[in-house]
């Protein structure tokens, strides 16, 4: 296999979207969540359902339970691989038996979760978070600003070319004009671009360019 295609799922997964985290503190410590569900969603636009695209076995590490801690041992397999050499993806997720309150009911689907997420990360999945890239807010500024524009980005392109204009005309006349190409900004300076390309000196600009 080629090193593209080695790397197309990983590239394809390794980014995140904001929104799908939150920070956590635990004592001193301080890392990135992800929202599991979001992973899920990750697992079945790409392989399918759960159960038919996609899955799991769990099996409990039993003598980690005297040590106070819940461990399982994630087997993740994608359905229906035809490679000869498919085998599982495994990894260890763990959850403290006991919080504050005694037993914690939640201990298991802790660590499942978190065995899942570690499985996850080895294909790909989140990788700029467990690469610390989420500790750099101009990193996570710069990823709401791709996820608003991946989400925008047809909508925009519309409303430019109602405006009779072609979408890569108007990013050239905004970088000569030492600022950012559309699919850079925020949605506000989108907004307010629009509302000047609609006045006759934003059309008379834009036109001079082409010129």
């Amino acid at each position: 296999m080629k090193k593209k295609e080695n790397m197309e799922l990983w590239n394809s997964w390794s980014k995140t979207n904001p929104d799908d985290t939150k920070p956590v503190r635990f004592g001193a410590r301080k890392f990135t969540a992800i929202d599991p569900y979001s992973q899920i969603r990750k697992m079945t636009e790409t392989f399918g359902p759960l159960g038919s695209g996609w899955s799991y076995e769990a099996h409990l590490e039993e003598g980690m339970l005297q040590v106070g801690l819940v461990c399982y041992r994630i087997e993740l397999r994608v359905i229906g691989h035809t490679h000869p050499e498919n085998k599982a993806v495994v990894h260890v997720g763990s959850a403290r038996l006991n919080n504050k309150n005694g037993v914690d009911d939640d201990a298991p689907k802790k660590a499942i979760t978190d065995g899942l997420t570690k499985c996850f990360s080895m294909l790909g999945m989140n990788a700029d978070v467990f690469e610390g890239k989420f500790d750099d807010n101009k990193y996570v500024i710069e990823r709401r600003k791709e996820e608003a524009w991946d989400a925008e980005r047809s909508a925009f392109c519309a409303e430019i070319e109602n405006l009779g204009f072609v979408y890569d005309d108007v990013a050239a006349w905004c970088e000569m004009k030492g600022n950012p190409r559309p699919s850079s900004m925020t949605a506000h300076q989108r907004e307010q671009l629009l509302n000047h390309l609609a006045t006759p000196e934003g059309r008379e600009a834009i036109n001079a360019t082409g010129d």
